[in-house]
């Protein structure tokens, strides 16, 4: 995982807190900034076509958090968005975010779209946002991908075509 320097500045580490599959957990630090929202994010290729959702786990430690899913996928690097879910403080399991509907991009279009070139996912993000003049920690685990009932999800897997990790974290 890397950090969107644009979107704010973040200390990204392995932690052995908060963890909810595994030993390790993705911790998140962050300090007050000028913008209220980051970024971390993936570099990934990925056929997410047969794909219905994504769930994650995140633990927070403030009460103002919210986070969205989003997607660069090909042709021409689309950005797709979620709208944003907002936490509870502590831990929050199975945060899903829907891949099938229409509801993406709201803040282009109130209406929002469709997530389209789901066969061919470039780059996986995290966007948080919190109050701009706060500092905490958040930590995420066990981000899962399920299939559609029609794909027999049970079965079937998402395609990992390659991975690009520049920074190894």
């Amino acid at each position: 995982w890397a950090m969107e320097s644009a979107r704010g500045p973040v200390k990204i580490e392995r932690s052995d807190k908060n963890a909810t599959e595994g030993k390790t957990s993705l911790k998140l630090s962050y300090e007050p900034a000028n913008r209220p929202d980051f970024e971390v994010r993936r570099e990934c290729r990925l056929d997410l076509s047969k794909m219905n959702r994504v769930m994650v786990d995140v633990t927070v430690d403030q009460f103002d958090v919210q986070v969205a899913l989003a997607f660069r996928a090909t042709p021409g690097g689309l950005y797709f968005e979620t709208p944003p879910v907002r936490l509870v403080y502590g831990p929050n399991r199975n945060v899903m975010f829907r891949l099938d509907t229409y509801d993406f991009n709201r803040f282009e279009n109130p209406i929002g779209k469709p997530f389209q070139g789901r066969d061919d996912v470039r780059r996986v993000s995290l966007v948080f946002w919190r109050g701009k003049e706060k500092k905490g920690e958040i930590y995420v685990d066990n981000l899962r991908i399920g299939g559609s009932p029609e794909a027999a999800w049970e079965t079937f897997a998402p395609r990992v075509v390659a991975v690009h990790q520049p920074e190894v974290i």
